[in-house]
């Protein structure tokens, strides 16, 4: 069973996330466009980058001079650096990510026999591991990066829910919890969404 708290996070459990740039991938829909909206309405000072290949609603409720769009294919590490870089230029620095993009399984890949044109097991669609593992480490990785270069304190999220293959709960990166990179200690740990900044 889920736990409420870490599903409703009530903005006063956020309440030191001030003066503050967060990149989110995924952040124009879903979860992730929740999660650029609660960032930017908890403080005027914060600033939101979204990452996303599809731009946000244009009625979305953060001011232009507080966002920044990035259109990126999540899986193309030059694209995701060049959108951090992007963010980083146009707010100074980079606070915290939150890697949020991730997708479910196409199809059965684990129980469905198909077979190619030469009668031999066809391979697997590996979109879902592209996505949910490869490029969220990528995300991780350049998150990484920039918050060593701010030279005090910043973390990262990874809000995947699970990836579910039919009847195996496959689980690469995190289950309703997250990944939090602590720049001070330089050690990652485990921590609820409440306490991500």
């Amino acid at each position: 069973m889920p736990d409420a708290n870490l599903i409703h996070t009530s903005p006063a459990q956020l309440k030191n996330l001030r003066n503050k740039t967060v990149l989110i991938t995924g952040g124009s829909s879903g979860i992730g466009l929740a999660t650029a909206q609660m960032v930017a309405s908890l403080s005027d000072t914060n600033n939101v980058i979204i990452v996303d290949r599809s731009p946000p609603p244009a009625n979305i409720s953060i001011p232009s001079s507080r966002l920044l769009f990035q259109k990126c294919e999540i899986t193309n590490w030059v694209q995701q650096r060049a959108a951090f870089a992007a963010g980083a230029k146009k707010f100074g620095q980079i606070d915290a990510v939150f890697v949020n993009t991730g997708i479910t399984e196409y199809g059965d890949q684990f129980f469905k026999e198909e077979f190619d044109a030469d009668g031999l097991l066809k391979e697997p669609d590996r979109r879902c591991l592209d996505i949910d593992m490869n490029a969220a480490c990528d995300t991780v990785r350049l998150a990484i990066h920039h918050l060593r270069k701010n030279g005090k304190e910043g973390r990262y999220a990874n809000s995947h829910e699970s990836s579910k293959f039919d009847g195996l709960y496959a689980n690469l990166l995190t289950s309703r919890w997250v990944n939090c990179y602590d720049r001070e200690s330089g050690r990652i740990s485990g921590e609820r969404w409440s306490a991500f900044i």
